[in-house]
Protein backbone atom coordinates (compact mmCIF):
# COMPACT_ATOMS: atom_id res chain seq x y z
CA UNK A 1 0.00 0.00 0.00
CA UNK A 2 1.05 3.44 -0.65
CA UNK A 3 -0.25 7.10 0.34
CA UNK A 4 -0.31 9.93 -1.92
CA UNK A 5 3.11 11.26 -3.31
CA UNK A 6 4.87 8.01 -2.04
CA UNK A 7 5.75 6.26 -5.23
CA UNK A 8 5.59 7.85 -8.45
CA UNK A 9 5.82 6.67 -12.27
CA UNK A 10 8.39 8.54 -14.16
CA UNK A 11 7.75 7.98 -18.25
CA UNK A 12 9.73 9.36 -20.98
CA UNK A 13 7.35 9.84 -23.85
CA UNK A 14 8.51 11.32 -27.10
CA UNK A 15 7.19 14.07 -29.46
CA UNK A 16 6.13 13.93 -32.57
CA UNK A 17 7.35 17.62 -33.20
CA UNK A 18 10.86 18.50 -33.30
CA UNK A 19 11.57 22.02 -31.30
CA UNK A 20 14.48 24.56 -31.44
CA UNK A 21 16.95 23.42 -29.84
CA UNK A 22 20.18 25.28 -27.92
CA UNK A 23 22.09 25.14 -31.11
CA UNK A 24 19.20 26.24 -33.64
CA UNK A 25 18.68 23.51 -35.30
CA UNK A 26 15.28 21.66 -34.54
CA UNK A 27 15.79 18.17 -32.64
CA UNK A 28 13.47 16.38 -31.29
CA UNK A 29 11.51 16.49 -27.72
CA UNK A 30 11.38 14.15 -25.21
CA UNK A 31 8.47 14.88 -22.28
CA UNK A 32 9.20 13.54 -18.57
CA UNK A 33 6.44 13.23 -16.16
CA UNK A 34 6.11 12.11 -13.01
CA UNK A 35 2.63 10.59 -12.22
CA UNK A 36 1.21 9.38 -8.13
CA UNK A 37 0.63 5.83 -8.66
CA UNK A 38 -2.41 6.02 -5.65
CA UNK A 39 -3.74 9.18 -7.25
CA UNK A 40 -2.83 8.72 -10.83
CA UNK A 41 -2.37 12.71 -11.54
CA UNK A 42 0.75 13.97 -12.83
CA UNK A 43 3.12 15.65 -9.89
CA UNK A 44 5.50 17.38 -12.41
CA UNK A 45 6.22 17.58 -16.14
CA UNK A 46 9.36 18.30 -18.27
CA UNK A 47 10.32 19.19 -21.78
CA UNK A 48 13.52 17.93 -22.42
CA UNK A 49 15.98 18.51 -25.76
CA UNK A 50 16.85 14.74 -27.08
CA UNK A 51 17.50 11.88 -25.63
CA UNK A 52 16.15 11.62 -21.66
CA UNK A 53 19.09 11.45 -19.31
CA UNK A 54 19.39 10.81 -15.84
CA UNK A 55 20.17 14.13 -15.43
CA UNK A 56 16.88 15.29 -16.41
CA UNK A 57 15.17 12.80 -14.19
CA UNK A 58 17.29 14.38 -11.37
CA UNK A 59 16.17 17.72 -12.28
CA UNK A 60 12.30 16.14 -12.80
CA UNK A 61 12.33 14.47 -9.25
CA UNK A 62 13.62 17.70 -7.91
CA UNK A 63 10.99 19.88 -9.23
CA UNK A 64 8.74 17.17 -7.63
CA UNK A 65 9.43 18.71 -3.76
CA UNK A 66 8.64 22.45 -5.20
CA UNK A 67 5.48 23.54 -4.03
CA UNK A 68 2.94 24.33 -7.03
CA UNK A 69 0.60 27.37 -6.65
CA UNK A 70 -2.34 25.47 -8.99
CA UNK A 71 -2.80 22.91 -6.54
CA UNK A 72 -6.27 22.70 -4.55
CA UNK A 73 -6.66 25.18 -1.38
CA UNK A 74 -8.49 26.59 0.72
CA UNK A 75 -12.00 26.83 0.28
CA UNK A 76 -11.01 23.75 -2.16
CA UNK A 77 -9.74 20.46 -1.90
CA UNK A 78 -8.62 17.98 -4.33
CA UNK A 79 -10.66 14.45 -3.46
CA UNK A 80 -10.83 11.56 -5.76
CA UNK A 81 -13.95 10.01 -6.63
CA UNK A 82 -13.61 6.30 -8.39
CA UNK A 83 -10.31 7.73 -9.54
CA UNK A 84 -11.40 10.78 -10.92
CA UNK A 85 -9.82 13.87 -9.22
CA UNK A 86 -12.66 16.81 -8.51
CA UNK A 87 -12.31 20.05 -6.61
CA UNK A 88 -14.64 19.50 -3.54
CA UNK A 89 -16.03 23.00 -1.51
CA UNK A 90 -15.42 22.34 1.78
CA UNK A 91 -16.39 25.63 3.35
CA UNK A 92 -19.61 25.82 2.30
CA UNK A 93 -21.25 28.16 5.41
CA UNK A 94 -24.71 29.99 4.08
CA UNK A 95 -23.79 32.58 6.86
CA UNK A 96 -20.16 33.74 6.11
Amino acid sequence: MSRPGELVQIDATPTTVAILGPQGVYVPAVILSAIDIYTRCFVALRVCVGAATSREVCALIAQMGRPTVSRAGYPYELEHWHGVPQLVVINDDQMG
